[in-house]
Formats: structure tokens, C-alpha cells, sequence
């Protein structure tokens, strides 16, 4: 959503329109995968949806790259995948194919590399 709203804007003012519905192809993560550690309760995906981290970095830093100053963005993002990896560390159960993914989605963003990829374990 973000990076279509990236490329209307080239052609003009973005209008908003509240009463707007966007259909997702995936449901969203149900409540049932909170996890709570040293008091603070997180939302965390499913092994089976790990696929989404993947995409969320690499689509996150690719935009980054074509649509903001870069350098500084990239510190920003350095510091949100440090947060991403602690969380992980301190919440998540398969926490060595979680932070492979999370990092290869980051540096194939750096990388510019784009189009569907493959994720299975043995490709990690």
C-alpha cells in the first residue's frame, strides 16, 4: 500500500478517502500468538508465516532506498532490525530461522533484490 501511494504521488496530489476498504489476500495474525516475557506482551507470527518478515524488510529498505536520504534512513534501520533481533531472542520459539530470514530480507532490500524468492530452511 505504501509503495503504490509512492508511485501515484509522481502523478499528483494523493487523496484521502476514509470510508476506503483495503482486502488483504492474508488474514491478519489471530490474537492467539501473544507472547509475554518480563511483563510486556508482544504479537508474534507463526514459523509458517515467517515469509512475511522477509518480505516487510526487504520491501521496507528497497522503498527506503528509492524514496528517501538513504544513508540516514539505513541508521534508523539498524537500530529497528537491533529491536527486531532482541525481540526475537527474548519471544520468539524458532528463534535461528526467524533472524535468518529477518537478515537476509534486510540485505537483499541493500542488495536491490526483488521478485518472489525462495525461503524454505534448506535455502537459509
Amino acid at each position: 500500500d505504501v509503495e503504490y501511494c509512492f508511485r501515484l504521488r509522481k502523478y499528483g496530489e494523493i487523496i484521502l478517502v476514509p470510508s476506503s476498504v483495503i482486502w488483504h489476500k492474508e488474514p491478519r495474525t489471530s490474537r492467539q500468538n501473544l507472547k509475554t516475557r518480563f511483563g510486556i506482551t508482544l504479537q508474534r507470527q507463526a514459523p509458517e508465516a515467517f515469509w512475511r518478515d522477509y518480505y516487510g524488510w526487504r520491501n521496507l529498505v528497497f522503498l527506503a532506498r528509492e524514496h528517501s536520504f538513504f544513508p540516514f534512513t539505513f541508521f534508523c534501520f539498524l537500530f529497528r532490525l537491533a529491536r527486531t533481533l532482541l525481540a526475537i531472542l527474548v519471544f520468539d520459539e524458532e528463534k535461528l530461522m526467524r533472524i535468518k530470514i529477518v537478515l537476509r530480507g534486510f540485505f537483499d532490500g541493500i542488495r536491490n533484490k526483488t521478485g518472489k524468492q525462495e525461503l524454505s530452511s534448506a535455502k537459509l
